[in-house]
């Protein structure tokens, strides 16, 4: 593997187990399954697709044009301060976010958290989850006292907050339709229930 791949692996992790030790050894024990390989598609560039292995197929069908449309979609909310992004793919949305400084929090809800290892090795996210910038959250597992973890150390900005759960690309709309309606629900009654015994 690439030593850039696995220098941007090894910081991710570290950070990830600074912050949050239980999803640090959750993602570790999720990786053994193997179910998610790269694939490189530009070397130039730097862009991989991630291969699911069991059912033989990429996660991006056309990565270009999927990258487009996701690129388009989160622009929409280009100065928005917070935003929930529902599955990491190959982090390239991701890291696309976090370069815009308007967004001060970005919590990542993840699913698959054998993929999430997988694309901890394609960009540098580390000095964003050490700073809580980058918030990583186990979404199958996501609990109301975890809620805690997405609010802003000055929680009153919430109050006047909307809630932006984005989903990453069609894998997600198509694998997790109905998880992802139920989880921004569930996320967007756990905020208000702490806002207003906040208030």
């Amino acid at each position: 593997m690439h030593s850039r791949l696995e220098t941007n692996f090894a910081a991710n992790m570290t950070a990830i187990q600074a912050v949050r030790p239980k999803l640090h050894q959750k993602i570790v024990a999720a990786s053994v399954a193997h179910s998610y390989e790269l694939r490189v598609v530009d070397a130039q560039s730097g862009l991989y697709n991630i291969h699911d292995t069991l059912q033989q197929m990429p996660v991006f069908k056309d990565i270009f044009e999927e990258l487009k449309t996701t690129i388009k979609e989160v622009t929409h909310f280009g100065e928005e301060p917070y935003i929930y992004l529902y599955g990491i793919s190959n982090g390239f949305i991701l890291n696309f976010l976090l370069q815009n400084s308007m967004h001060h929090r970005i919590c990542l809800f993840e699913p698959e958290l054998e993929m999430l290892f997988t694309a901890m090795h394609l960009y540098d996210f580390a000095l964003a989850i050490t700073t809580h910038r980058l918030v990583l959250i186990d979404a199958k597992r996501f609990a109301p006292e975890e809620a805690k973890i997405v609010l802003s150390t000055d929680e009153r900005v919430w109050q006047t907050q909307r809630l932006i759960l984005l989903p990453n690309g069609i894998y997600y709309k198509e694998h997790y339709k109905e998880h992802y309606k139920e989880l921004w629900l569930k996320t967007a009654q756990t905020l208000a229930n702490i806002l207003k015994n906040v208030s």
